[in-house]
């Protein structure tokens, strides 16, 4: 039988990942069409689809480290969110907004690894 996993660590780690998924989709997108939602952030940071392919995998591999319950995991996680939220405060028309979202996506992703921490290794 496996080890029992922490609840909040495996809430996380799906965080994790379907944060990631959606970066990398982001990323593609914006390589593969010159129009688009993302078009005035693009033109305001042209590397942006390379800050989202990077920050996906990045936050894949967290998830996967969480997902086995590593604390290197949780330090991969930080160090993307924190290249993530720094893009985001860039290419920001409305800056109190991303302040806004960037910090509720970060308590989502964090709050559960605070609970769980003790169950990390």
């Amino acid at each position: 039988m496996p080890p029992k996993r922490n609840k909040s660590v495996i809430a996380s780690a799906v965080f994790f990942a379907l944060f990631g998924c959606i970066a990398i989709a982001l990323a593609v997108y914006t390589l593969l069409s010159s129009s688009g939602f993302l078009r005035a952030w693009v033109s305001r940071l042209p590397t942006l689809n390379y800050f989202l392919l990077i920050v996906g995998i990045g936050f894949l591999i967290a998830s996967i480290f969480l997902w086995k319950s590593k604390r290197i995991g949780v330090y991969i996680g930080i160090i993307s969110f924190g290249v993530a939220f720094a893009v985001n405060i860039y290419v920001a028309g409305n800056l109190f907004a991303h302040l806004l979202v960037g910090g509720f996506f970060g308590i989502l992703l964090f709050l559960p690894l605070f609970f769980g921490w003790k169950s990390l290794t």
